[in-house]
């Protein structure tokens, strides 16, 4: 008896199976489908193939639909995260600047804020705009309720805990490469130490290690970043600036800091 040929929309189903192309790929179902159908009426050869194909072509569009569906502070690679958490920090120096020169506390003195990050979007005066996006405030580590004076305006609380932004929490560093608190002048009707006249730091690092990033940022008020890997020990974090010339210093778990720009 001739045996009957292999179906070739079953074949070119499987084909289409390998390519990434979410119109190719749905094009394969459907062809799948067919041939199934022919297979059946005609009694041909490729049963096994098109159910492959179908399964394949499934399989390659469900991996597309959700790539292109993924959240954008969880979709870029750990090298696209890390340059956000290096141009956030830079963000930040801007804030600071414009704190500065406006007193934007109003304690009566140009410093710069140095209590904690999501205050730069919290803070604000009538008719205002805030100095920080809400997305990069939600990802402060170190969420810091304070008592301003009535004219300042407070920003809605939010959930800080938001599992950072582009994969990287921020936090205002504690203390100076002397081990001298930053923060320095009073701030508010409780007159909270909360700033510092000539000196600032930031750090950002990654909420889930080797996942969101590998590397530790900071920066200070000279503008310069520096990076370090500093290990998957969420006790690591960098709050106290690591000397004159961090490349000069060792991180946590032996390795120098470097220049990230």
């Amino acid at each position: 008896m001739e045996e009957k040929p292999i179906s070739k929309l079953a074949r070119t189903s499987l084909i289409l199976g390998v390519f990434p192309l979410l119109i190719t790929n749905i094009t394969g179902i459907v062809l799948a489908i067919i041939a199934l159908k022919r297979i059946k009426l005609y009694g041909l050869r490729g049963k096994a193939m098109a159910i492959t194909g179908i399964i394949s072509n499934i399989i390659i569009s469900l991996l597309l639909v959700l790539s292109f569906s993924t959240p954008r502070n969880t979709y870029h690679g750990m090298a696209g995260r890390e340059t956000k958490a290096v141009q956030t920090l830079r963000q930040l120096v801007k804030a600071e600047k414009i704190w500065k020169q406006n007193d934007y506390d109003r304690n009566g003195i140009n410093d710069y804020w140095t209590y904690d990050v999501s205050c730069f979007y919290r803070l604000h005066y009538k008719d205002d705009t805030s100095l920080l996006p809400v997305e990069i405030a939600r990802a402060d580590a170190r969420k810091a309720p304070f008592d301003f004076p009535t004219e300042i305006e407070l920003m809605e609380e939010y959930s800080w805990s938001s599992g950072g932004y582009y994969g990287y929490l921020f936090q205002s560093m504690m203390t100076d490469e002397n081990g001298i608190p930053y923060n320095q002048n009073p701030v508010g009707t409780n007159k909270t130490l909360a700033t510092n006249t000539h000196k600032f730091a930031f750090m950002a690092y990654p909420d889930a290690y080797a996942i969101s990033g590998i590397n530790t940022f900071i920066i200070n008020e000279k503008g310069t970043i520096y990076a370090n890997d500093t290990g998957s020990d969420a006790n690591k974090i960098i709050l106290t600036w690591p000397g004159k010339d961090p490349t000069t210093v060792t991180g946590p778990v032996g390795r120098l800091w470097r220049v990230a720009d």
